[in-house]
């Protein structure tokens, strides 16, 4: 996810801005570009031009081979500024831009496959790498989306920023800022606008104007040559003051998300109503407390704020166009958690688990009460264990995860500002074994190693045992749940063979490895 700049105090952002490459900043190709060469690690200048006017590739480094793409449109002229980049599978490993005669110079690392070219006005391509040879890639003149804007009174709009993104179900605006390479352009004194498609799938159009509300044409798909006729209302207007208690929060980070569907069943930790949501702008409080957007999008929308964690603060607020709503953001009341343990070891504790918060712990009075611990709003896993509370807590936390129920700990939902007492009884962690052989070849897997880890991945745990002469291999003290078990010629290595297996209380399960 690209980065989100937080405004300077008493500078709050307007919501419908999107923020690109400034104007003056050097273009792909051009004197002074930066061309990022992640295989090296490092950046740099592009080497000046010769006589020729061509740019002179700097030598390579020592044991690398440079290549030459050659970039050209389907009709043979070069294509100058072209992003071009070496690639393996989905990653991108050595990058540069062509110069005036489309042509780019790049380090070839062993693991490249391919080379992606990419322009604007032009459709994108991927071609092999030709490691003896010059390689050429041909780009395809894009198609464009066009059309006029218009205010609401008819009058046609010079300056409305247009871009397309890859298309996000719900979408109702842009984001704070914009993906790398997008390409922008702005409508004429007419309210004419053109612009290229960047690559053959469904994009969102986002149109934005300060003194209106983003403007967003869902799921469009090229080429679509019918003109657009489109429409700019005004948004709404949102101001009001963030409080911590009593007092005014200044320079808190305010921000206003769309509203989402309520988190499923098997995720724990404070509420967040609008996860999954589009973060629509965000800003800065001033030295007062107050903040305020204009030209949001009409609509249910959620506006949070944090202080001491990101939950600190939430209000719903339903945004009307040309509309001013004034909130007052106050703090989330804590929510606690206290009660009695029946039948728990003297060095029980108590455990509240909530997703990405630390874990907390309570220790149990000798007469099995506990001290409240207090907590944000939202769901939470409340447990007995004696120390360590990792087993417990993981055999927990995947029990709720695979069958949505546990056992081994209370499932919990808590109200701000809720006090909740709870009865609880010791839990207890059944522990299994995992047993069984592995061949190579046909041969007993000798000196290799048998690597188990539990599922799911989100802290897993993680178990190894060498494999005997005769082929068997034994992990004792598992909890129970289901585990990866996968065999290696050393730990950390590729896996040879694998199978899962569940491991139950006070029973073996077997398992067997067979890897050509």
């Amino acid at each position: 996810m690209w980065a989100i700049p937080i405004d300077p105090p008493d500078a709050p952002m307007a919501a419908a801005r999107i923020e690109t490459t400034p104007p003056n900043a050097p273009q792909p190709g051009a004197a002074g570009a930066i061309v990022l060469d992640t295989a090296a690690g490092a950046t740099s200048s592009p080497p000046a031009p010769d006589d020729a006017g061509t740019a002179s590739p700097p030598p390579p480094s020592p044991g690398r081979t440079r290549i030459c793409v050659h970039v050209v449109d389907t009709a043979g002229t070069p294509v100058a500024g072209a992003r071009v980049v070496l690639v393996a599978g989905e990653r991108d490993l050595v990058r540069s831009c062509t110069d005036d005669q489309g042509s780019a110079h790049l380090e070839l690392v062993p693991e490249a496959i391919a080379c992606r070219a990419h322009a604007v006005g032009f459709l994108p391509h991927t071609v092999a790498v030709a490691a003896m040879a010059t390689t050429r890639i041909e780009l395809p003149r894009a198609p464009c989306v066009h059309g006029r804007v218009f205010a609401a009174d008819g009058q046609p709009q010079a300056g409305v920023e247009f871009a397309l993104l890859p298309t996000v179900a719900g979408r109702r605006g842009p984001p704070p800022r914009l993906p790398l390479d997008t390409h922008t352009v702005h409508s004429d004194a007419r309210g004419h606008f053109r612009l290229p498609w960047p690559s053959t799938t469904p994009h969102d159009l986002i149109a934005c104007s300060r003194g209106h509300a983003p403007l967003v044409v869902p799921a469009l798909r090229p080429p679509n040559d019918a003109p657009l006729l489109l429409t700019l209302v005004a948004g709404a207007t949102l101001v009001g003051v963030a409080c911590d208690g009593t007092e005014r929060t200044p320079h808190a980070v305010v921000e206003v998300w769309t509203a989402a569907e309520e988190p499923g069943g098997t995720t724990f930790g404070p509420a967040v109503p609008w996860r999954g949501g589009q973060l629509l702008a965000h800003t800065r409080c001033d030295a007062t407390g107050a903040f305020r957007f204009p030209d949001v999008p009409e609509g249910r929308a959620w506006l949070t704020f944090g202080a001491a964690t990101p939950w600190h603060g939430q209000v719903a607020v339903d945004l009307a166009r040309a509309q001013t709503t004034q909130v007052e953001l106050r703090a989330s009341a804590q929510a606690s958690v206290s009660g009695v343990v029946q039948g728990a070891d003297r060095d029980a504790q108590v455990f509240v688990f909530g997703g990405t918060l630390p874990v907390q712990t309570r220790a149990i009075a000798l007469d099995g009460t506990f001290a409240a611990i207090e907590v944000p709003p939202g769901r939470y896993l409340v447990g007995v264990a004696t120390p360590p509370i990792a087993p417990l807590l993981h055999a927990a936390v995947q029990q709720w995860s695979l069958d949505g129920r546990t056992d081994l700990a209370q499932p919990i939902t808590l109200q701000a500002g809720e006090r909740r007492a709870l009865r609880l009884a010791a839990g207890n962690v059944a522990e299994g074994r995992v047993a069984g052989v592995a061949f190579v070849a046909g041969r007993p897997a000798l000196d290799h190693c048998v690597v188990l880890d539990s599922v799911p991945a989100a802290g897993a745990r993680r178990r190894t045992c060498v494999v005997r002469a005769d082929g068997s291999f034994e992990s004792p003290a598992l909890p129970g749940g289901l585990w990866l078990v996968s065999l290696q010629a050393a730990p950390g290595s590729a896996d040879l063979a694998s199978t899962t297996c569940r491991v139950h209380a006070g029973a073996t399960s077997r398992a067997m490895l067979s890897a050509p």
